[in-house]
């Protein structure tokens, strides 16, 4: 008997299986999501691409849903196959609930759309940038809560009417660092940023918008222009993207304004090479830049008094052929930094006192060029080279140049004018 019950048990569970697969294998890829039925379309594509579309009649307007049994949308149980999300122009919302839970979800094309309900995207967990369309308006509760891999996102600009930025929009959005706005967007909900530990700014033209623990920059730090045209047609500019993290410029000239100032938590890269001639950086252009983790120095000939100082994130460094100076305290206590490359060029190079103190992240070696003239005292403080490579027989060398790290005793070759006491203290 006990046999016969285990095979009856066998068999019933050998049927669930396989009825379950049945289920997922032919579940439908289209079908109907409006407030009228046919007036909105969806269609879910081998690929995962999503797409909702306007119907036969009536206005585009997408049914709301619950995130329960009996109120799920019909793609509910496909929801982890969907991994890019279109709205065809002429749809004019998303419903509530609609892409709760799609948990692969990692791109949203919002098409014309004018309104989010609640909930529509909440727990979405690997979506990590949204770029609302300048025909949005209307939001609701919650929207990207729990979307713990979301960093940026642009609210739009609310085309119609001005309001705040609606209860939990953004809670537990874990890994939120900054929300671009429109001067319409007057103030904030009930917890907006309730969980969002790493939310860092918040950019708007409205003066009057802020935020416990967030900084609020204006939409200049976005781009302009920080030098006048002295080495080309063109003035030096920036560009700063919020999606990718990156401040770069464009043009050339000497640096002498930072407009971006005040977004400087949220720059992980700067980038030169789209400069055009020779470019400086000003004093204290970037300094105590905790998020900077790449910097290209194209085109750069002269690096300002203090201008990476405590970058304590700022990975390895490489110089271009242009380069001459690189002035006090320009990298100190960048503790990250392990390797620094400088290319040989046309002009002396100055490395001026403290240029590099206290980089205790170095590594085993350093080359300095045969143009390298002037190595100031200090210069080299603190780090911690085990091999300096010195190609130029005309160098003048500072005191302690390279003394107080924790190399041991640094080794030098190609020193036969030079004094060891000057380098080693």
């Amino acid at each position: 008997m006990k046999k016969f019950l285990s095979l009856l048990l066998s068999i019933a569970l050998a049927l669930s299986f396989t009825a379950n697969v049945s289920f997922n294998a032919f579940a439908a890829s289209s079908g109907t999501c409006g407030t009228n039925g046919d007036n909105v379309l969806w269609s879910l594509s081998d690929n995962g691409t999503m797409t909702i579309s306007k119907g036969s009649s009536g206005e585009a307007r997408m049914a709301d849903f619950v995130n329960n049994g009996q109120s799920r949308p019909a793609w509910y149980d496909s929801r982890g196959s969907i991994t890019r999300l279109v709205i065809e122009e002429g749809v004019v919302n998303i419903g509530a609930y609609a892409f709760d839970h799609c948990y692969n979800l990692t791109e949203i094309d919002f098409g014309t759309i004018d309104t989010i309900g609640n909930n529509a995207f909440m727990n979405c967990t690997s979506l990590t940038s949204v770029s609302l369309p300048s025909s949005f308006n209307w939001m609701y509760p919650s929207v990207f809560e729990g979307c713990s891999a979301l960093t940026s996102a642009y609210l739009g600009e609310r085309w119609w009417t001005e309001g705040n930025v609606p209860d939990y929009f953004f809670k537990n959005c874990t890994s939120l660092r900054v929300v671009r706005m429109g001067s319409k967007f007057t103030g904030f909900g009930t917890g907006v940023f309730d969980g969002c530990s790493g939310m860092k700014v918040i950019i708007s033209d409205n003066s009057s918008l802020s935020y416990s623990g967030i900084t609020v920059a204006p939409t200049s730090v976005l781009g302009g222009t920080c030098s006048d045209n002295t080495y080309s047609q063109t003035n030096l500019t920036y560009s700063l993207d919020i999606f990718s993290f990156t401040l770069s410029f464009s043009g050339s000239g000497d640096m002498n304004s930072t407009p971006w100032s005040s977004a400087k938590d949220i720059i992980d890269t700067i980038s030169f090479a789209q400069t055009d001639a020779k470019t400086s950086i000003s004093t204290s252009a970037f300094g105590g830049y905790t998020s900077l983790r790449n910097a290209d120095f194209t085109n750069i000939y002269s690096v300002g008094w203090g201008a990476f100082g405590d970058c304590s994130n700022l990975g390895s460094i490489s110089f271009g052929s242009l380069l001459t100076d690189v002035w006090g305290w320009a990298f100190s206590a960048c503790t990250s930094i392990v390797e620094i490359r400088f290319a040989e060029g046309s002009g002396d190079l100055h490395i001026h006192d403290h240029a590099f103190n206290g980089c205790s992240g170095t590594t085993y070696w350093i080359d300095l060029p045969a143009n390298t003239k002037y190595i100031d005292d200090h210069a080299f403080w603190g780090t911690n080279f085990n091999y300096n490579t010195i190609y130029s027989t005309d160098c003048t060398i500072g005191a302690d140049a390279f003394v107080d790290g924790t190399g041991g005793d640094a080794r030098f070759s190609d020193l036969t004018a030079l004094s060891l006491q000057r380098l080693t203290g």
